[in-house]
């Protein structure tokens, strides 16, 4: 068995509270108890909210807790390079493509599939748009975001080592974003917590992703992810979540 590699991977758009560091507690004794290593990553790519006073705090307060990284840290905002490979390779394989829905259009459809009592995913609609439509919305100064093709028939499978094998059906999911324009420079792109996620796992030989279960409901996403990627796709633990008694 490889050596067991786990991470911890907090956003810098605030401080750390209770939960994350319960988290990173997990992570670590999972990493002392297996011999394996724990790896920091600081998730930074959300740029009108991240703040470097927030990573400071971040490294900060898991070092006052004792909590320690064998490495790390590594900066999302410093490895675009890499999603950028990773986007042309999905490009390559027929899996992505251009969306022009507005956000208003996108909340307008969420609240009518919710009135429907229907899951409120995207209806993928932009993967029929023609060109010439495409090229109007351009003109229009309007930006897109690329998604990621989900062409799958059968149930994704989640095998969570709390949870046991978690089926979601793919008609729930819809295609989703893995990258969107930046918001302060013209003609480049940032990607979406999706693809940074899986392309950093997948690189840095992540073999187990412990988590807290509000991540559970992207979990199938990233299986597709690091499947069409050609990674591995690590063992999921998506640890109950704290709640107050009040």
């Amino acid at each position: 068995m490889n050596m067991p590699r786990v991470r911890f991977a907090p956003s810098p758009t605030g401080h750390l509270h209770l939960g994350n560091l319960r988290t990173a507690l997990f992570n670590e004794l999972f990493a002392r108890h297996e011999k394996g290593k724990l790896i920091l990553r600081i998730e930074d790519t959300d740029v009108e909210r991240s703040k470097p006073e927030f990573a400071n705090s971040i490294l900060r307060d898991v070092d006052v807790m004792g909590i320690h990284f064998d490495e790390g840290p590594f900066y999302q905002s410093k490895r675009l390079h890499h999603y950028e490979e990773a986007l042309h390779r999905l490009e390559a394989s027929g899996r992505t493509y251009f969306c022009y829905c507005t956000q208003e259009e996108l909340k307008a459809r969420r609240r009518e599939a919710l009135q429907l009592k229907k899951p409120p995913r995207y209806d993928n609609r932009c993967r029929t748009l023609s060109p010439a439509e495409a090229e109007r919305r351009k003109s229009l100064g309007m930006k897109p975001t690329i998604r990621f093709r989900v062409d799958e028939e059968q149930p994704i499978l989640v095998e969570d080592l709390i949870r046991g094998v978690i089926h979601f059906p793919p008609e729930e999911i819809g295609d989703f974003v893995i990258m969107r324009t930046h918001p302060f420079k013209d003609g480049e792109w940032l990607p979406t917590f999706h693809l940074s996620v899986c392309v950093d796992d997948g690189l840095m030989g992540i073999t187990h992703v412990i988590r807290g279960e509000d991540h559970l409901s992207n979990s199938p996403r990233h299986v597709l992810l690091f499947r069409a990627l050609g990674f591995s796709v690590p063992k999921f633990a998506h640890l109950s979540l704290i709640h107050s008694t009040g």
